[in-house]
């Protein structure tokens, strides 16, 4: 009895590590921005950038204030900065590989896409 008891400790302790380590994986995808030069260096994020999330991604039910999917929200200039430097938003915004495409109902348009792009190639400035 005692063998089947130690055996059953094992077998949780490893199923344990096991779920631990998978959640620490969590694939970072390395995305390609376009180059400076081809950016308009005069992307604003109140007026360029907010529009295409309000209309796309921040509201109810997705990743608006208090709604939030995967603890991304995309209602204000903090939230949209942590999911670009960590849950691969351009990546998901481009439907790469290795990433949930986003947002769900379908692609945003090529010219929103690289809005978002070269605001984050400007280092995502606040204005």
């Amino acid at each position: 009895m005692r063998k089947y008891i130690g055996l059953l400790g094992i077998c949780l302790s490893l199923g344990l590590v096991w779920a631990c380590e998978k959640e620490k994986t969590e694939p970072t995808v390395t995305t390609e921005l376009p180059d400076p030069e081809e950016c308009d260096s005069t992307i604003s994020f109140a007026s360029d950038v907010t529009p295409i999330l309000t209309g796309s991604c921040a509201f109810a039910g997705c990743h608006g204030n208090g709604s939030a999917q995967s603890g991304v929200n995309l209602s204000n200039y903090s939230g949209v900065v942590a999911a670009v430097e960590n849950k691969n938003m351009v990546a998901s915004i481009k439907h790469e590989a290795g990433v949930r495409p986003m947002p769900q109902g379908g692609k945003l348009s090529d010219a929103d896409i690289k809005t978002i792009e070269c605001w984050v190639v400007n280092g995502m400035p606040n204005n």
